[in-house]
């Protein structure tokens, strides 16, 4: 299982929520799907959402440093682990909202 590295910037904005038992919860999203008249293609990216109750049993506890449990779902476990590191941070936009970067694309970006 990779490290889990949340920033400083994603902390606040979690202890800044006033959620008296924050989750972090890391899972599978279905984007990028294409229809066509022969297949039906899914695509599952890594995204990550803080709630204030725990997850079901799809999910398990893997990082608990922060204060807060971190559940990760047993379907990303054998992706996890292929990568070093799993960073969250804050992504500031319209809305702001906490990003999942994998280590690969870490080594990739600028």
């Amino acid at each position: 299982m990779a490290s889990i590295v949340v920033s400083q910037e994603a902390m606040d904005y979690i202890n800044g929520k006033k959620m008296r038992r924050p989750n972090l919860i890391l899972y599978r999203d279905v984007s990028g799907i294409v229809m066509s008249y022969t297949t039906r293609r899914l695509k599952f990216e890594p995204k990550v959402k803080l709630v204030e109750k725990e997850p079901n049993e799809l999910f398990v506890v893997k990082d608990n440093s922060y204060g807060f449990p971190i559940w990760v779902e047993r379907g990303l476990l054998p992706s996890l682990a292929r990568c070093n590191t799993v960073f969250i941070t804050l992504k500031k936009g319209f809305r702001k909202s906490l990003e999942l970067r994998l280590g690969p694309e870490l080594a990739g970006s600028p």
